[in-house]
Parts: structure tokens; sequence; C-alpha cells
């Protein structure tokens, strides 16, 4: 089971190499994960508080037999990375000032791990010349296939 952060792609510009981060999750969210795979990464963000990192508003459906005490689906998740690197990636984002966002979540020997990365928002007329150069390439796909 992978969930790809398509937002991540269209919004910004990927500036550093991919940081593996364990997640900490309850059980119920990993029983969720794992039967129904219903996660929503796409609004999600990491921030650094207090020398740790923190997944914020990273959506993972309540499991259904969970009982009554039903948790908040976006609360605040860890991420398990060790300090030497949570000191590297505060340095280069506040450096460049650039956003630290979650690219994939997948699973790694019976463990959800998340795929962080350094990332420079587009602004908006970036992202229009990339949907244009992208209709460009594919109307000249189209007229080569044609011929």
């Amino acid at each position: 089971m992978s969930v790809v952060n398509k937002q991540s792609q269209r919004k910004y510009k990927l500036v550093g190499d991919v940081l593996e981060a364990g997640l900490q999750l309850l059980g119920h969210e990993v029983k969720s994960i794992h039967s129904k795979g219903t996660v929503n990464i796409s609004q999600a963000y990491v921030v650094i508080r207090g020398g740790e990192m923190w997944l914020i508003n990273a959506h993972i459906q309540p499991y259904v037999h969970i009982g009554y005490a039903v948790p908040d689906a976006t609360r605040a998740r860890k991420l398990l990375v060790h300090k030497k690197e949570v000191l590297e990636m505060r340095h280069k984002a506040e450096a460049g000032k650039l956003s630290i966002i979650p690219v994939r979540l997948y699973k790694k020997k019976n463990r959800y791990k998340l795929a962080i990365s350094l990332a420079q928002g587009r602004s908006h007329e970036d992202m229009r010349q990339r949907l244009r150069d992208k209709a460009v390439q594919r109307d000249n796909d189209r007229t080569f296939r044609n011929r």
C-alpha cells in the first residue's frame, strides 16, 4: 500500500533529497490504513517543534469498529527521525525559506514510513506555465503519433 502526494508535484518544486521518517500512529490508525487504506496527505505538511518533527493535517479515516471514543482524524502525528536529521532539515529549511512536505506514505517491513522532502512553493504563474508546457508537449506527442 502506497499513498503518493500528487499535490506536492503540482504546488511545489522538490529541492532536497527525500528523507525516510517513521510515523508514530495509534493502533486503530494502523488498522484503518491497513484495512481500508483511506489516507490523505495532500494537505499535510511538516513542522519542527521542540527539536521534533510533527506531521500536521494528514487525514487518516477512523477505524470503523473503534467503539465509542472516535479520535480526531487530522491530529498531529510525531515523526520518528534522528535528531541530527531534524537539525539538518531545520537549518536547510530556514536558510532557503523552504517548506517540508510529505511526498509518499508507504509500508516497509510491517511499519508505515513517510518520505518527506524540502520543497519550494511554486507561484501561480509558474503553475500556469507548467500546464502550458504540458499541453504543448501533449499536442506534439499527438501529432507525432498520428503521422
